[in-house]
């Protein structure tokens, strides 16, 4: 996989260690930035990468001015993995791996307030309904926030008071939805 645009524009991003894995498409990051890009300055943004896998989103979100990407993942293989690529990017020093299960991390671990959060689990999970809710309750997403979720097209995201949905992205049997916060932190 490769960045797409910004400083680390055409720098390669290894896929993850192992098979249980569905990295997102280039075009599919292409798509789905140039939908965030249009609601979100990434100058000084703080992202939240869950399920990170490649790490591709944070990445790619670092590359286009984000300050700063936390990248959760269960694997400690993907963890490993994920360090030595920031290393290898030159951008370790505003990057932060956390290995956990994303509900649980947004359930228990005190998660940092970000600008924008992807969510991408894998798609058997059909997990993209409590972590919606989970990241209201966390308050991990500033007011205003972005969610990027990518799932498959046989999971139906509910409406969620404090979410509205503002672009939804339907690619083969992959979906985005683009939501926005309208809460306010509580």
């Amino acid at each position: 996989m490769r960045i797409i645009a910004g400083t680390l524009k055409h720098r390669t991003v290894p896929s993850p260690p192992g098979v249980g894995t569905r990295p997102t498409s280039d075009r599919g990051r292409e798509t789905l930035f140039h939908v965030l890009e249009h609601q979100w300055l990434f100058d000084d943004c703080r992202v939240l990468d869950l399920y990170a896998g490649s790490g591709a989103l944070g990445f790619e979100s670092l590359s286009r001015g984000a300050s700063t990407a936390t990248f959760v993942d269960l694997s400690a293989d993907v963890c490993r993995q994920l360090r030595s690529t920031a290393i290898s990017l030159g951008v370790s020093d505003v990057v932060r791996i956390i290995r956990a299960d994303a509900v649980e991390y947004l359930r228990h671990g005190n998660p940092h307030v970000n600008d924008i959060v992807f969510v991408d689990p894998p798609y058997a999970h059909k997990s993209c309904n409590v972590v919606t809710t989970l990241l209201l309750q966390s308050n991990a997403l500033i007011a205003g926030g972005l969610v990027a979720l990518e799932h498959s097209d046989q999971e139906h995201l509910l409406p969620i008071d404090g979410l509205e949905l503002l672009r939804r992205i339907e690619m083969g049997l992959t979906t985005f939805d683009v939501l926005r916060r309208v809460s306010p932190i509580t």
